[in-house]
């Protein structure tokens, strides 16, 4: 069975935001884990209201570099408030080539189906 772990920072709705995440990835089929090394998808959760919150973002996006080195298959995505900052998508991307996806808050405001197809489409195919 596929994995998945999410990475949460910030705020009390990055928690609600990441539980509906997490009911998307499940219903495409995946099981949580507690290991990066282990997951097949990787999701860091931003918050841009709290300054050492996007620091610690920006140093663990850049310690999943060696896994994804190592696992090329394995996705990962950057969503939530930081990464829709403006020019933040771009310097996410600049700065970690290795990230497959940079999504906003919005696709996990919409129904969990509408959602889930957004996120599928952004993160799988190619």
């Amino acid at each position: 069975m596929k994995k998945y772990l999410i990475h949460t920072y910030g705020c009390q709705m990055n928690v609600h935001e990441s539980e509906k995440i997490a009911g998307i990835l499940m219903d495409e089929g995946f099981e949580a884990t507690a290991r990066e090394t282990d997951a097949d998808i990787i999701v860091f959760n931003t918050c841009c209201i709290r300054e050492t919150a996007e620091a610690k973002i920006m140093g663990h996006i850049g310690q999943i570099k060696k896994i994804k080195k190592a696992r090329p298959e394995l996705k990962v995505a950057v969503c939530g408030c930081m990464s829709q900052q403006e020019g933040a998508a771009q310097l996410i991307l600049d700065k970690f080539p290795f990230v497959d996806a940079v999504l906003g808050t919005a696709f996990v405001k919409g129904s969990c189906r509408q959602s889930g197809q957004y996120f599928q489409k952004q993160i799988f195919q190619p």
